[in-house]
């Protein structure tokens, strides 16, 4: 369990640093969710996590990426169907699963 430990760390610190790193936040906010976190000093914390910061700290490839991209913002873009934000990581899923056979 070490290793969500140390993803989950990564995640926060990377976040604070972006904050740090840009006064002005460009992104939509159907890519964020706040999350409680807890700290070692025992305080829990309410940080807000990016999509795109948690693709990266996970280390994913274009397909899972764009999977976890359509299902974080499923629902919560305005301008497109939550059903279809769906299909959209339904289909992502797929490639990965078929490239995971050797089907791709």
């Amino acid at each position: 369990m070490g290793n969500d430990s140390e993803r989950r760390k990564a995640l926060v610190e990377r976040h604070a640093r972006a904050q740090r790193e840009h006064a002005l936040d460009t992104r939509p906010d159907y890519y964020k969710v706040e999350v409680r976190a807890a700290c070692d000093d025992g305080e829990e914390r309410v940080v807000s996590v990016e999509c795109f910061d948690l693709i990266d700290a996970l280390d994913l490839n274009f397909y899972l990426g764009n999977a976890l991209k359509y299902l974080f913002r499923a629902g919560r873009k305005p301008s497109a169907a939550r059903e279809e934000d769906l299909l959209k990581c339904a289909t992502y899923c797929r490639q990965q699963a078929m490239r995971d056979k050797g089907h791709a």
